[in-house]
């Protein structure tokens, strides 16, 4: 069952930019950042800050998303097109509880993930 699932964003209003992205057998090629813009422009052409919700469909998969109204972000499951709404939606609530509690998804504000310098990290990285 887990292999219907393809990929996770989150996207975070206050910086009007995806700040976690996580998949499988998905390349993150010019398709994939296509797809980004696409779906970028859809959470606000579907209103999503009112509805509370992101639908639509794409060459990886369908794609669901929940507004988390607490942290003015959007959870995003993209899953293959087979995966009936209501697995792909209780999957998407299950992982928005559990982000809920992770005490770090609550306090620590994306602006500071952003501003990490990842070259140093890569550096850092490469000496262990």
């Amino acid at each position: 069952m887990m292999n219907w699932f393809r990929a996770f964003l989150i996207y975070d209003f206050n910086i009007s930019s995806f700040y976690l992205q996580t998949s499988r057998d998905i390349e993150f090629d010019n398709e994939w950042q296509a797809l980004l813009k696409e779906i970028k422009l859809q959470l606000h052409k579907q209103n999503v800050l009112e509805d509370k919700l992101l639908q639509m469909k794409s060459n990886f998969g369908a794609i669901r998303g929940k507004f988390d109204i607490f942290r003015n972000r959007v959870l995003i499951l993209i899953s293959n097109q087979q995966v009936q709404e209501i697995y792909q939606n209780e999957l998407l609530l299950s992982i928005y509880s559990h982000l809920y509690e992770i005490i770090h998804y609550q306090t620590v504000l994306v602006l500071v993930i952003s501003q990490i310098n990842t070259t140093e990290l890569e550096i850092y990285q490469k000496k262990d």
